[in-house]
């Protein structure tokens, strides 16, 4: 026990006075009078007393002693050791992550609504005049409400938490309420989580207040998890294709349906068996090449619904440019022009530069039609390069003679590749029924693999070269049959397809929840961007907002974000990024009982009986108690006082009511 304000005390001396006053004399009035005669014996009394008298003990003296002790030991505030864990300055953390919006039960709460009952409590417990901090936390920490004694305002911050589509990671937050508990004296902290976040106890110091970790969320749940954790359009044989990584938090194996879109049209489903606590890897090949957007969606419900949804931005939807390079070829002009990927350009050989560009940028594919001079070659453009009937001492592939009446077979890819194996870059294509009359006899070179070959040599041949991606036809089209097949489009695509770059673009192509976005303006004359977020709510910013880069942070809802930019009315460029959580800490939701969490100070009392309250001894403040006996002892003191008067007028009372009842 002790005291906070101890110097109260100052005021005991008081009980003194009280006390003398009991020794004084009563001093009795001085009034005129006709006659001394009859105050012989008050005068003689009066002469023979002192100043003092002795001291009787009455119960007024002792009733009053014990209202003025009470008043000074209120004042002097005492205390007890108490075994609670609340403190006087409550530190609350609560897991606003995306686990904590798991349901366990079908139906019941989700584990941040018990927390947040749990948060509540305390702040209910709290004893008169603590204060409480509300943190919120995800993979940054949020103060909510500072330190206050308004427990209305912290409970209705409670109540507003919501669980946002982020990660979870408590190093911030630990480190928040470490630095606030060093600085108030007398501090609890308490984490409200399931504890689905990375380890936290060898990033964080001892927090220097009592630590009360309450974990939340059912080990054994009715109801599991799923979820999508990568999402990603990587470059196939001839086109996209779509890599998906699916978790599973069960102890059993379950089976979902993964349906995809293309720009929110259906495109392809499949059911996905994912064993207990395994990742299930999926590929999904020929994603349209025109989707601007492609979104992979578990059908079906699970404990946790944000991560059943994940998008991803198409560049490739973002049409290249190509530069041909031909006299008046109408085959391959026609079936590069068809290709939604490409914007294409014509040049005549004659008038092509090397260092060629479009708006200040590089062509990303540069074709040489047969017939192209060696000389036009001697120095390579900076992007792809298809060559069709390369001359002798061209800077690609060696020349050795000429071939004629070729019949075409399907390469193998690679050298060490399985013969059976066809070369991705032809797929869909059907070779037969194709002839060649007449090709250039190529070496290949060790750059290079051979895509469509025959008994004599190769045909097409595919690789790098210098930082260029290369692909080389052995014949002139038009000394072959293959523009009139239906294998030419198809060939095409693949081949463009394979050697354009997928454009970065000014936007990155998805970001994590609550990661800023740069946006900057892709010509000096962009009078206004706007930005439609996912639930259609738009954001727009005028020529003068768009001094330099727009820093948009508001990227907590998971979808696809569209930006465009105008040059008056005209729309100059649109690009999209997407967000998606990905993450399986936050997918695999069981909770977590036992975390990596910092070790707070001990809470009770030290051996000697001391009590060091910045080592964890927690306070029970009495006063509030001693105040109110005290109150009671002086509405006593006043009873005791004022009892002949309180008689008398009961007395009164009685005789009024004896004689109203014989009236």
């Amino acid at each position: 026990m002790g005291l906070l304000a101890p110097i109260a005390l100052i005021a005991l001396p008081l009980l003194g006075v009280i006390v003398a006053l009991y020794l004084l004399k009563l001093r009795r009035p001085i009034a005129r009078v006709g006659s001394l005669t009859l105050w012989g014996t008050v005068l003689r009394d009066r002469e023979a007393n002192s100043l003092w008298q002795r001291l009787h003990i009455s119960p007024l003296l002792l009733l009053q002693l014990l209202i003025l002790g009470l008043l000074i030991l209120a004042f002097a505030r005492p205390w007890v050791p108490s075994n609670e864990a609340v403190g006087q300055n409550a530190v609350l953390i609560v897991d606003v992550s995306a686990s904590m919006g798991s349901y366990d039960q079908p139906g019941g709460p989700s584990r941040l609504d018990l927390a947040k009952t749990q948060a509540r409590s305390i702040v209910d417990s709290l004893p008169d005049g603590a204060t409480a901090m509300l943190i919120a936390s995800t993979d940054h920490a949020t103060l909510v409400v500072p330190s206050t004694d308004d427990r209305s305002r912290v409970r209705s911050a409670i109540n507003g938490l919501a669980a946002q589509v982020q990660p979870s990671d408590m190093v911030e937050a630990l480190k928040l309420a470490g630095a606030v508990a060093s600085r108030q004296a007398n501090s609890a902290v308490w984490l409200f989580s399931d504890g689905a976040f990375p380890a936290a106890g060898a990033q964080v110091a001892s927090l220097p207040a009592r630590f009360t970790f309450v974990q939340v969320g059912a080990t054994r749940r009715a109801e599991g998890n799923q979820g999508i954790t990568a999402l990603d359009l990587q470059k196939g044989g001839g086109g996209l294709d779509l890599f998906l990584q699916i978790s599973n938090s069960e102890p059993v194996s379950v089976s979902r349906r993964l349906d995809l879109l293309a720009d929110d049209v259906p495109w392809s489903a499949r059911n996905i068996e994912i064993g207990p606590g395994k990742t299930a890897e999926v590929v999904m090949p020929d994603v349209p090449l025109s989707a601007r957007v492609v979104q992979a969606q578990l059908a079906g419900s699970d404990a946790l619904a944000i991560d059943d949804s994940a998008w991803v931005v198409n560049r490739a939807s973002v049409p290249g440019n190509v530069l041909l390079v031909t006299a008046d070829d109408k085959f391959l002009e026609l079936s590069l022009s068809l290709l939604p990927t490409v914007t294409l350009y014509k040049v005549a050989p004659a008038d092509y530069e090397p260092d060629a560009t479009i708006n200040g940028v590089p062509f990303d594919l540069t074709i040489f039609d047969a017939g192209v001079p060696t000389s036009t070659l001697a120095t390579l453009p900076g992007g792809s390069i298809m060559l069709f009937a390369p001359q002798p001492d061209n800077p690609l592939v060696s020349v050795s003679g000429v071939l004629s009446d070729i019949v075409p077979t399907a390469g193998t890819g690679l050298a060490d590749s399985d013969a059976s194996v066809r070369d991705p870059l032809l797929r869909f294509v059907d070779l037969s029924g194709v002839h060649v009359a007449r090709a250039q006899k190529i070496i290949l070179p060790e750059w290079a693999h051979t895509i469509v070959d025959s008994e004599k040599g190769p045909l097409v041949i595919a690789g790098a070269k210098d930082d260029h991606n290369a692909v080389v036809f052995a014949f002139d089209l038009h000394d072959s049959d293959l523009p009139l097949q239906t294998a030419f489009p198809l060939l095409m695509r693949n081949l463009v397809t394979y050697l354009l770059p997928l454009p970065a673009g000014g936007l990155p192509s998805a970001v994590t929840p609550g990661e800023p976005v740069s946006i900057s303006k892709v010509t000096s004359g962009i009078t206004r961007i706007v930005l439609e977020q996912p639930d259609a709510e738009e954001q727009s910013w005028s020529a003068d907002a768009i001094t330099q880069n727009i820093a948009y942070g508001a990227t907590t809802t998971p979808g696809v974000y569209y930006v465009t930019q105008y040059e008056g009315d005209t729309i100059v460029a649109q690009e999209a990024f997407a967000v998606n959580l990905f993450s399986q800490a936050e997918s695999l939701t069981p909770p977590n009982t036992a975390p990596s969490l910092p070790e707070g100070v001990q809470s009770e009392p030290q051996a000697d009986g001391s009590s060091n309250i910045n080592e964890g001894i927690f306070r029970r403040e009495l006063w509030p108690v001693v105040a109110l006996l005290g109150i009671c002892v002086l509405l006593v003191e006043w009873l005791f006082a004022q009892r002949i008067y309180i008689r008398r007028a009961l007395t009164e009372w009685q005789t009024r009511r004896a004689t109203s009842r014989v009236d």
